[in-house]
């Protein structure tokens, strides 16, 4: 168990690879990336964190690809990219792709699996997972912030809101939804788009 995080870099690190490793009951984030630039995350595994599973934090951090790791019981978000109500803390032009993100939020009453605060970002082909009884992960991807692309993210149904966003930031965000079988896509409502199967 480490007191912080289980893997930090900052100020300005660039073209670093970070894969394979195993963060397990970290007191801090399991890995703090703040101020990064042309960086791979990949095929970690991330448990038990207690603040956020991966953090992707400030402007400067732009051209990473976060991909292919597995988060689950984090005590917040699963993922966060940039801090929400901070201008200065917006990654752009990042690639968050093919990770599973499971039962987060332990910490808190709500939280999700992705939360988007940067801009430029694009967000495809997750798995969202919360299993009843384990993680309080309310709502499966949180955009904060316009200008994001959002393609063909699997969310389990069931959440209150499988993507949570306000109508002017959706408005400024490309989004395919995920697409079943058959053939049903998710359509948008008062209660926020859905991306499971309708009746």
């Amino acid at each position: 168990m480490n007191s912080g995080s289980g893997i930090h870099l900052e100020d300005k690190v660039e073209y670093c690879v970070v894969e394979h490793n195993t963060c397990v009951d970290n007191k801090g984030n399991g890995v703090w990336l703040c101020n990064i630039r042309n960086c791979i995350v990949r095929y970690n595994i991330i448990r038990n964190s207690g603040y956020r599973g991966i953090l992707l934090d400030w402007d400067f951090s732009m051209y990473n690809l976060i991909y292919g790791n597995m988060v689950e019981n984090s005590g917040y978000e699963g993922i966060l990219i940039g801090t929400p109500g901070v201008p200065e803390a917006k990654p752009q032009y990042n690639i968050i792709a093919d990770n599973l993100v499971k039962n987060n939020g332990r910490g808190t009453s709500e939280s999700c699996g992705i939360n988007i605060a940067g801009i430029h970002n694009w967000v495809g082909y997750n798995v969202l997972l919360n299993e009843t009884g384990i993680g309080r992960q309310t709502y499966g991807i949180a955009v904060a912030t316009g200008s994001n692309t959002l393609i063909w993210n699997y969310i389990q149904p069931g959440m209150v809101r499988e993507i949570y966003w306000t109508d002017s930031v959706q408005k400024e965000c490309i989004f395919v939804p995920y697409q079943y079988d058959d053939g049903i896509y998710s359509a948008y409502s008062k209660e926020g788009l859905s991306n499971r199967a309708r009746d």
